[in-house]
């Protein structure tokens, strides 16, 4: 079994839920998302860039973008 703890704070930014803490045991981490209930694909892609274009303005590099979830990074012992 595993214990996650996550603290931080949410925001919102040019349309995108942004949040921005801290995962014991795994370090800082920025969460950026956007809901599309219904979208076509011009639309998430528009979206898509959206969001690499914001977490490269705040300093997220490509290569640092991590698609894990953090349950599986806790798994995993990284950290």
């Amino acid at each position: 079994s595993l214990r996650k703890v996550k603290r931080g704070k949410r925001y919102s930014y040019s349309g995108l839920n942004v949040e921005a803490g801290e995962v014991e045991g795994l370090g800082l981490f920025v969460e950026a998302e956007k809901v599309l209930p219904a979208a076509d694909d011009s639309e998430i892609r528009a979206w898509e860039k959206t969001l690499r274009d914001f977490l490269a303005r705040i300093g997220v590099r490509p290569e640092d973008i991590e698609s894990r979830p953090y349950s599986l990074m806790l798994a995993q012992g990284l950290g």
